[in-house]
This record gives structure tokens, sequence and C-alpha cells, in this order.
């Protein structure tokens, strides 16, 4: 969802007040998106690796 057009669509005046409001970090998310950061670094150290080789 674009967030420009929820801040034009909700009428707030800027788009932190949109952000604020209903975006939530919450810890499962949190744990998730670090999980997917340390595959994907996982991978490219990897792959740094097998390059060296």
């Amino acid at each position: 969802m674009n967030l420009k057009a929820m801040q034009d669509i909700l009428g707030h005046a800027d788009y932190t007040t949109t952000m604020n409001i209903y975006t939530d970090a919450t810890e499962e998310l949190k744990e998730s998106e670090i999980s997917e950061l340390d595959e994907f670094l996982k991978k490219d150290e990897q792959e740094d690796t097998e390059d060296e080789e």
C-alpha cells in the first residue's frame, strides 16, 4: 500500500502521523526481520568464501 496515498486518504498532514498510528514493530516481526537479515548475510559470506577459493 502506498504510504503517501494513505496519508492523503486519511487526511494526515504528514506521513509520519500515518506511520505512527498504523504501523507496529512487534517483537515477532523484529525477530523475523533479524532472521531474514542473518540468512542473507550468511549467504553473502558463503559466496565471498567460495569466490576466494
